[in-house]
């Protein structure tokens, strides 16, 4: 106890935690150490009904042991649309912001890294040790937004690299970008998510992956929407800075829409082949329908290749050796745009 010379009094007690989000002016911490540690529980402050007077004050009493729910360390805490989202390694809860109601009727997915969860314009992404994917919270659906090529290299990582696993949110490009040891991810999120309450849960994106030779260990999104990692080095970077990339693989997914493919294009520089490749979804994602090689050149050039195929759900992947530059991609290019 604290007494002030005008009689005021106040008791400090001391906690640690990992974690602290708000939903419906309410303060939840979580993975806590009080008297003791105590990885599974969430601590609630009480609405707050006067966010300019009122303090946030978190009482002992008012907590969820979420080890009661399948989740007895609690590897990350987020809010989404009014709730409190919590994931273990194997489960993921949502908990009501007002009423405090935990529901674990959602599908038995968890994270692999305290930093490998992220909250891009209300939906949740993260990983765990086999794949990646997204949470819809007002949907209550969980689902793997990897390709299959993603999926496949993301399983063959080392395990102590997907621990270690972390996401950020670059809000200027609508992208995500995934970190694993020397692996980055991108995803480009799909419009329909950009908006939470969409009922679009199908939507896909497009994937690249880089091999870079810093390892990223957390990100966050600034004030002005850019992705900012911090490398094991003790350096801040931006992610996603203007220039062309240099690109180890590229893999995107052409819309639903059957592909009449006649030709390819790139405009790029590169000290070895360029293999590009064109799947049909409904056929393999595994094993192109049409392969494309692109030979190396020391400058930057246009390249067109033609090669005819029906494709239904296109998929194109784009293999080079690091230090490639690649500045256009155009699938079916029209040549009359090219005589303007």
């Amino acid at each position: 106890d604290i007494s002030d010379r005008q009689g005021h009094t106040s008791l400090k007690v001391h906690a640690n935690a990992n974690f602290i989000a708000s939903a419906k002016k309410r303060v939840a911490v979580a993975n806590v150490f009080v008297d003791k540690f105590r990885p599974s529980f969430v601590f609630f402050s009480a609405i707050n009904s006067d966010e300019l007077n009122t303090p946030n004050v978190i009482p002992h009493t008012l907590f969820v042991d979420l080890s009661l729910y399948g989740i007895p360390k609690i590897m990350g805490l987020i809010e989404a649309l009014g709730f409190y989202i919590a994931l273990g390694e194997n489960q993921l809860v949502k908990i009501d912001g007002s009423s405090l109601a935990v529901d674990k009727n959602i599908q038995a997915r968890g994270a692999s890294s305290s930093n490998a969860i992220a909250n891009a314009n209300g939906l949740i992404y993260f990983c765990n040790l086999e794949d990646v994917y997204y949470f819809h919270p007002s949907q209550d659906v969980i689902r793997s937004i990897a390709t299959g090529f993603i999926r496949e290299a993301w399983r063959g990582l080392a395990t102590a690299d997907k621990q270690a696993a972390a996401i950020g949110y670059d809000k200027r490009f609508e992208m995500l970008v995934i970190a694993a040891g020397s692996t980055i991810y991108t995803y480009n999120l799909p419009a329909a998510f950009a908006d939470p309450l969409s009922q679009d849960t199908q939507a896909i994106g497009s994937w690249q992956l880089y091999s870079v030779s810093k390892t990223f260990t957390k990100f966050y999104t600034d004030l002005t929407g850019r992705c900012i990692g911090l490398a094991s080095d003790g350096k801040t970077y931006e992610l996603f800075s203007s220039g062309v990339a240099n690109t180890m693989t590229y893999s995107r997914v052409l819309g639903e829409a059957d592909l009449n493919l006649h030709s390819l294009r790139l405009t790029y520089e590169a000290s070895a082949t360029i293999t590009a490749k064109i799947f049909d979804q409904t056929r393999s994602d595994v094993y192109p329908l049409r392969t494309f090689l692109f030979p190396a050149q020391s400058k930057h050039k246009r390249v067109d290749h033609h090669k005819g195929a029906h494709v239904r759900r296109p998929l194109l992947q784009i293999s080079a050796p690091v230090g490639t530059k690649i500045s256009e991609i155009v699938v079916n290019p029209d040549p009359l745009t090219d005589l303007k």
